[in-house]
């Protein structure tokens, strides 16, 4: 069972989680250069235009969170058919396209976080395969049946992967988002960090 480190130091958990990135195999924890290859030979692509990346990123709830993300981080945007053919261009103005947007947050080449859109309801079978395919060797437990210690968080959660290093939620019928348990303990650390050093200049004036 891989152990799991709580970062209260910001930098820290950055420089950590680049050490021990090989060690992960699963989606979230993969080199980016591993999963496109993957998902470039089963026709995806990445969206490099700004409108069409900026268009499909409306709603999404990591944006919120961007102004804690370390200067090594990159985000991208891909999209995929159901088919597996590859796409025409003209395709992807929709806002979601007929098919899957894979969103991918990435520190220093390797995948903390990931959004699954697809135009259309996922499926049961769909939902059990983004879960199992990121499982790695462990097992996914429902957020209702979970015991374990309450930390500081960014992202709501429906299922926590018994090894806790991986964190998992149903976005309304058509999305789902995977991240790293500890990018977002991070995330929050550095946002009460912020907050605390904010309040004194905020009550200013009481």
């Amino acid at each position: 069972m891989q152990k799991v480190f709580y970062f209260f130091n910001f930098p820290w958990f950055f420089f950590i989680l680049a050490l021990t990135s090989m060690e992960v195999q699963a989606r979230v924890g993969e080199e980016r250069s591993k999963l496109e290859i993957r998902l470039f030979r089963s026709g995806g692509l990445q969206i490099k235009e700004d409108k069409l990346v900026m268009q499909k990123q409306k709603g999404v709830t990591y944006l919120k969170f961007e102004p804690y993300f370390p200067s090594s981080t990159e985000i991208r945007l891909y999209y995929k058919t159901l088919d597996g053919r590859r796409p025409k261009p003209s395709e992807l103005e929709n806002r979601v396209p007929e098919g899957w947007v894979l969103h991918v947050i990435y520190y220093k080449g390797v995948s903390v976080l990931e959004v699954y859109q697809k135009n259309g309801k996922i499926d049961e079978f769909e939902k059990n395969h983004l879960l199992d395919f990121q499982r790695e060797n462990s097992f996914w437990v429902e957020t209702s049946k979970e015991v374990s210690i309450q930390t500081a968080s960014c992202f709501q959660h429906d299922f926590i992967r018994n090894d806790q290093t991986t964190k998992a939620k149903i976005l309304g019928n058509s999305s789902m988002i995977f991240f790293s348990s500890d990018f977002d303990l991070a995330l929050a650390r550095a946002k009460e960090e912020e907050q605390r050093k904010s309040a004194p200049e905020s009550i200013k004036g009481f």
